[in-house]
């Protein structure tokens, strides 16, 4: 989105935060990123995620940028220290079911609106978006998968891939506490 790394500050100073309509963003306040620009990294503790490498579908070049990355910002000053989270390889699973179950719930029995929060309703949009169901066979393939996912994993597992959720990010969250931020892949192919 810029090109440089305090470009990309000033512009998130510009459109990060609250936006009114979004209850995901409720309580966020924006930050001052150009002015963290100059504070530096001494002191700041990274825990690198040691299951968040090395994955069948990663890519060896992307692990191995990621940790040159942690090796330079120590480097720099900042603490660095690998950490172990063994229920990071339950990350994409229980995410691909709450993303099913969302698409479901949320995109199609709820018209892509959901009910009770304090976000936005466009009262037309809801509307016009309840008549997919007269046109379900133009959904692309990957909804249509999604769907029938979701509706098995709804039928039969109810909530709990959301506990696992839970676990997973309270397992994140005692791993990485004493740290300020975490590091591993978050990309599995590299842009070309």
């Amino acid at each position: 989105m810029t090109a440089t790394v305090a470009d990309n500050a000033l512009l998130l100073e510009v459109i990060a935060g609250p936006d009114g309509l979004d209850t995901r963003q409720r309580g966020v306040p924006a930050g001052r990123y150009s002015a963290a620009l100059a504070g530096g990294v001494e002191g700041l503790r990274i825990a690198v995620v040691k299951e968040g490498f090395g994955h069948p579908n990663s890519e060896s070049d992307v692990d191995a940028h990621v940790r040159e990355a942690a090796q330079r910002f120590a480097k720099l000053g900042a603490l660095v220290e690998e950490v172990s989270v063994p229920a990071h390889a339950l990350g994409f699973p229980v995410w691909a079911a709450i993303r099913g179950d969302a698409a479901c719930v949320m995109l199609l029995e709820m018209n892509g609106a959901g009910i009770g929060h304090e976000g936005l309703y466009v009262t037309s949009l809801i509307e016009h978006a309840m008549g997919w169901r007269k046109r379900a066979d133009e959904f692309a393939d990957t909804l249509k998968i999604a769907s029938i996912f979701s509706r098995h994993t709804l039928d039969r597992y109810g909530g709990r891939f959301y506990a696992r959720r839970r676990i997973c990010a309270g397992a994140y969250a005692r791993a990485t506490t004493p740290c300020l931020r975490a590091m591993t892949c978050c990309c599995c192919r590299p842009c070309r």
